[in-house]
Order: C-alpha cells, then sequence, then structure tokens
C-alpha cells in the first residue's frame, strides 16, 4: 500500500526551526491509517531539517509500538538530497497481544485477586502505555487497602508464541495508620470540626479512597476557596502516614442589598431588602441569616434563621428559624420553624420540620377571620452547579412543601388543611467558550383542602428575582409558574453580562391581577461583576406592552468578609 499527502510543518519557536513544507511518501502501512500516521509525525518537527526527520520517523514508530507493533522497523529519508520529499518505510511485522501478567511478592492479598486487575487487557495489542495503566489501577487498589506506600516494578517482559508475558514483582510496604492530618493554610474554621466533616480520624488504617472522598466532602462545605490533592509523608518503618491538605478558606460571611425602582404615573417608587448571613460562626460551620426587607410601603417582612451543622456530633444539622409577614391593610403573619437536615455526599440534602403559626386578618371583606396554624415542611436540595456564583455548567434544584391545619378562632366550621409548594430548577450549559445559557423555571402553589386561600398565602410576584419587568409584588394569584431563560457572555471569574426573558403563567382562583391578560412576559438586558470580595449587578427590565420610558431597574450588591 503506497499513500501521498502533504503536510505543513510550520511554527517554529524561539531557539528552534522548523522543517519547510514536505510531501510525505508513506509505503507499507496495513494496519494504520495514513490519518494516525500523519498525526504522529507532526508531534515533533521544530528542529534543523535533518533532526526533524529522524524524530518524524522516532515518532511512528512508537505509535506501532503503542498499537503492539513491536517488531515494527520504520525507515525515513528523503528521496534526493536536495528533495523537500520525504519517504517513510514501514515494515509492520505481527501484532503483539499481552498473554498474561504474574504477580510476585504479595502477601496481604491473593494473587488471583490482584492479576484480575488486568484481566480486561489480556488479549489485546501489547503497549507499555497500556501496562503502565494497569500497574496504576494496581497501586490505587494498595493505597485504598491501607498500604500507600506499595510498589510495583516490571520484573520480566518476555515475548513468547502467542503473545507478551508480564511479571510484576510488589513490594507491598507496611500497612499504615493515619499518624496526622495537616491543614496548611488554616485561619478560622477548627480543625477537629475538618476533620468531623471529612470522616478522618488519627489513629485508623490509612484508606486513600476515604481520603479523596474527605477532600470532597470539605469542599461542599462551602468554606473553601481550594483545597489541594493531600500529600503524604511516612513515619518511621511507613506504618504511620502523616496526610497535609493546602487550604485556602473563603470569605464566608455576606451582606446583600436589593433595591429596585418602578416608574409610575404618579411617582416612582422605591423599595428593596437587606440580606446578612454569618456562614461560619467563630469556626464551627454554624450559620445565622437576617433578612429585612419592604417590596411596598405598607408590607414589612424579616425572618431570623439559624443553622447547628452537626446535631450531638452527627451529620445531622438543626435548623431553627422565625418570621414575620406583614401587610397593614390585609394580614400579619408570623411562624415559628423547627427541622432537622440530612446532608448527601454528592450535594444533595434533605429536611423535616414543623410548623407553629399565627395570622391576624385584616383584609375588609374577608369573613375568614383570625386563625393559627400547625404543620410540618419537607424539602430538598441539590446543587450540581460548577460554581454557585457564575456556573457554566451543571443544574440546581429545590423544593419544599409545607402542609398545615389552620384552626379559625371565629367559626371551628371554617378550619381547613392548607399545603403550599415552592419548586425551583436551573439548569446551566456552556455553548461555546464563555457563552452560556441558563433555562429556569419557578413554581409556587397555594392549594386548600376546602373554601378560599387566606391572604397571608397568596403569592404575589413581580420585580427582581420574580418576574422582571413588572413592578414589585404586581401580581397576587393562587398559583404561578415562572420561567426564564438567560444568555450569558462570561467576562471573568464571577463577572458577566446577559440578556433575559421571563414569562408567567397564573391561576389565580377568584381573585384578579389586574387588566393585565394573556401570557405575562418581561425581557432586558443586565450586568455582574464582581470578585472575591462581592458581587455588583444591574438590571433594566421590560414589561410585553411597556415603552422605554417604563424600565424597571433592578440594583443589588452583594458584600463578602
Amino acid at each position: 500500500m503506497r499513500t501521498v499527502f502533504l503536510i505543513l510543518l510550520a511554527g517554529a519557536t524561539a531557539g528552534h526551526f522548523s522543517c519547510k513544507a514536505t510531501e510525505l511518501v508513506i509505503e507499507g502501512n496495513r494496519h494504520l491509517s495514513r490519518e494516525t500516521i500523519l498525526d504522529a509525525a507532526t508531534m515533533t518537527c521544530l528542529d534543523p531539517d535533518s533532526v526533524c526527520v529522524r524524530a518524524m520517523c522516532q515518532a511512528v514508530a512508537e505509535r506501532y509500538w503503542e498499537n503492539g507493533y513491536l517488531d515494527a522497523g520504520i525507515t525515513c529519508d528523503r528521496l534526493h538530497p536536495d528533495s523537500d520529499t520525504v519517504l517513510i518505510s514501514i515494515a509492520e511485522g505481527a501484532v503483539s497481544r499481552l498473554k498474561s501478567v504474574r504477580i510476585v511478592g504479595s502477601v496481604a492479598f491473593g494473587v488471583s485477586e490482584l492479576e484480575s486487575v488486568f484481566d480486561d487487557d489480556i488479549g489485546l495489542p501489547f503497549s507499555h502505555a497500556r501496562l503502565e495503566r494497569g500497574i496504576g489501577t494496581l497501586l490505587g487498589f494498595y493505597d485504598r487497602h491501607g498500604f500507600p506506600a506499595a510498589g510495583v516494578q516490571p520484573e520480566m517482559v518476555s515475548r513468547e508464541e502467542g503473545g507478551v508475558e508480564v511479571t510484576l514483582r510488589v513490594d507491598e510496604g507496611r500497612r499504615a495508620k493515619i499518624g496526622r492530618v495537616i491543614f496548611t493554610g488554616l485561619t478560622g474554621t477548627r480543625r477537629e470540626i475538618l476533620l468531623a466533616e471529612g470522616g478522618i480520624s488519627v489513629g485508623e488504617a490509612y484508606d486513600g479512597e476515604r481520603i479523596a472522598d474527605a477532600r470532597t466532602k470539605l469542599m461542599a462545605l462551602g468554606v473553601f476557596e481550594s483545597i489541594s490533592e493531600p500529600v503524604l509523608s511516612f513515619g518511621a518503618g511507613d506504618t504511620t502516614v502523616a496526610v497535609a491538605f493546602d487550604v485556602t478558606e473563603a470569605k464566608t460571611n455576606r451582606v446583600e442589598g436589593v433595591m429596585a425602582y418602578a416608574p409610575s404615573q404618579e411617582e416612582g417608587k422605591v423599595v428593596g431588602s437587606l440580606d446578612l448571613e454569618l456562614g461560619n460562626i467563630a469556626g464551627t460551620l454554624r450559620r445565622l441569616r437576617v433578612l429585612y426587607g419592604r417590596s411596598g410601603p405598607d408590607r414589612l417582612r424579616w425572618s431570623i434563621a439559624y443553622r447547628e451543622p452537626r446535631l450531638a456530633g452527627t451529620s445531622i444539622a438543626l435548623d431553627a428559624g422565625v418570621s414575620s409577614d406583614v401587610i397593614e391593610t390585609s394580614f400579619a403573619r408570623r411562624k415559628l420553624t423547627l427541622g432537622v437536615r440530612l446532608r448527601g455526599e454528592t450535594g444533595l440534602e434533605l429536611g423535616v420540620g414543623g410548623i407553629l403559626g399565627v395570622t391576624k386578618d385584616r383584609s375588609e371583606g374577608e369573613a375568614e377571620g383570625d386563625f393559627s396554624e400547625r404543620g410540618v415542611s419537607f424539602d430538598l436540595r441539590y446543587e450540581g452547579r460548577d460554581v454557585p456564583v457564575n456556573p457554566l455548567s451543571g443544574g440546581f434544584l429545590a423544593v419544599s412543601n409545607d402542609v398545615a391545619a389552620l384552626n379559625f378562632d371565629s367559626d371551628e366550621a371554617r378550619d381547613r388543611t392548607l399545603s403550599s409548594l415552592a419548586a425551583e430548577a436551573e439548569y446551566v450549559t456552556e455553548v461555546t467558550r464563555g457563552n452560556v445559557v441558563a433555562v429556569g423555571a419557578r413554581f409556587d402553589g397555594a392549594f386548600s383542602s376546602s373554601g378560599r386561600v387566606p391572604s397571608s398565602y397568596i403569592i404575589r410576584l413581580g420585580g427582581a428575582g420574580s418576574l422582571r419587568g413588572y413592578p414589585e409584588e404586581w401580581f397576587s394569584v393562587e398559583k404561578a409558574l415562572v420561567l426564564t431563560l438567560e444568555a450569558r457572555r462570561v467576562l471573568r471569574g464571577s463577572s458577566r453580562v446577559y440578556a433575559f426573558v421571563d414569562g408567567a403563567t397564573f391561576e389565580d382562583g377568584t381573585r384578579e391581577f389586574g387588566d393585565l391578560t394573556g401570557f405575562p412576559l418581561g425581557y432586558g438586558v443586565g450586568f455582574m461583576g464582581g470578585s472575591r470580595n462581592g458581587v455588583f449587578r444591574l438590571e433594566m427590565a421590560l414589561g410585553r406592552d411597556d415603552g422605554f420610558s417604563d424600565a424597571k431597574l433592578h440594583l443589588g450588591l452583594v458584600q463578602r468578609f
């Protein structure tokens, strides 16, 4: 078989020279395609011409050896001394396949168990790269079973009729225990907390897989910007091992301010909220969050939430919270919650809790009256985005359901069961480098076993973080589904520019949401600029039938400290 084609070897770097445009004539290749040979031949050639030809020839030979043609012979010569044409002559020979792998020197484990690591390689073309991968798997097996100092060396590689036989000698070393766990760079978070969260105990048998899992668990805590791969150092006799992580702690405290401006025929309205979160109190992973906000001249909301991360030393967290929501002309609702949360190892959290609440009804024309509520709450949360602030890929899901018995002071006949469901999801994908598409959906709904949904359970949508393009809490409905599509251009770190479209569909029961009909649609553009200390966000949004003078402005600032 003889193939002829042209390649261009260009792009010299400082201190090197490139070959000239060279016509390659390849003959003798039967089992490797010309594309494979071309790929090998163009991997080198940043040297003077004669050296380039020799390097090209060596690269092609190595490609054959990698594919099991151990007897392959490759020669490369210019057709004429002054010619740019190079002839690559190939004598492939027969392919050599891996016939057997024999392991000697093992004491702690059975030979058959170790040799099974190579079962999938038997019969395949022999290559040193495949053998090295198998040795790496074997070393990983020893590392997971407490022998981090184990070594494996080829003792004999012989070619017999029908294939290649390999003998590997294992030096197991001694089974090691964890002597110390070191966190270099730790400044605030307590070391004993990290040992508990990572599931690492000094004195236990070393397990490389558990150490790797511990690093993943610690990163999921959200208190580190980075954690290095573990570095091992051995004590006397290799019976103890010190495990060291180089860590960089993140700024876990956050204060966020959000302000929105919506023009109207009479006067513009400015509303906003302030959100303070202490994310790692005294280095113990305890969290406290305080939220205060006004979404209109007559509405005030505040809440306080606390999390104890390890209840009685377990992996179960305790959540406690109190909240108040008051609309002067409608209702005053105050609620106490207490629950537990189980955190998984894959970004999944499950929670269950109890609810106690009291509502004073102030709505004109409402005959329901005041009521108390007792119930339970369930929630599920999954965080699978690569980073939470400005993700390039992954998904997020949060679902919560509160079920409460409402007991009315004025008339027991009006007692009922009410369920409120909230679900939010986002999927992010990088279409091309730096260009991201994010698709989001949020559902909120209140379901009553009888009668109307009380005013305090009504869902109010519109404005920042909801249905952009409309004033804050423009819609009052019983059920709502909001869909969001964003096209983002990621600039650097936490910075991006983006365009968005929000759409919604409502079910309002007997209530009206104004003279707007059809499918409310909002759209606009935004900019988010950030650093490791904070994020600034500015959005301009329009409703479906708005002109430019009706644009709503949303301003947000997150500061980390």
